[in-house]
C-alpha cells in the first residue's frame, strides 16, 4: 500500500531538523550575481545566550554563485530542500560564534 504525501503544513521543519534558526537569504553586497544564506545554530540544550568566552552559538553562512540565472528566493528554496538531506553546518562556512562549541561539533574554527 502506497502512502500519501505529508502536506506541507504537517512536514517537520528542515531548519529545526537540525537546529539552525534565522535562516534568510541575500544578495550578497560585494557581488550581486551571488546569493548568500545566513543561519544560525543553537544547541537545543541551550538557550543561545552570550557565555564566557562568546556566544553560545554558531553562525554560518553560505554563498551561491548565480549559476543559472534564477532569482535569489527560488535559489534560497532550493538550499532549504538540500538542507532536508544534509546537516548544513558541515556544508557552509563557520563564519562566527562560540570556538568551544565548534570544536565539540567536530567543526574548524575559521582562522580568518
Amino acid at each position: 500500500m502506497e502512502s500519501s504525501p505529508t502536506p506541507p503544513g504537517e512536514r517537520p521543519d528542515p531548519l529545526s531538523r537540525w537546529d539552525i534558526e534565522r535562516c534568510w537569504a541575500l544578495t550578497a553586497w560585494c557581488d550581486p550575481q551571488t546569493t548568500l544564506i545566513q543561519f544560525s545554530f543553537v544547541p537545543p540544550d541551550s538557550d543561545g545566550g552570550p557565555r564566557e568566552g562568546g556566544p553560545a552559538r554558531l553562525f554560518f553562512e553560505w554563498y551561491l554563485p548565480d549559476d543559472d540565472g534564477s532569482p535569489p528566493q527560488d535559489r534560497a528554496a532550493a538550499v532549504l530542500e538540500e538542507f532536508a538531506g544534509a546537516d548544513p553546518k558541515g556544508i557552509a562556512r563557520l563564519h562566527e560564534g562560540s570556538r568551544a562549541l565548534a570544536e565539540s561539533l567536530g567543526l574548524n574554527w575559521r582562522t580568518d
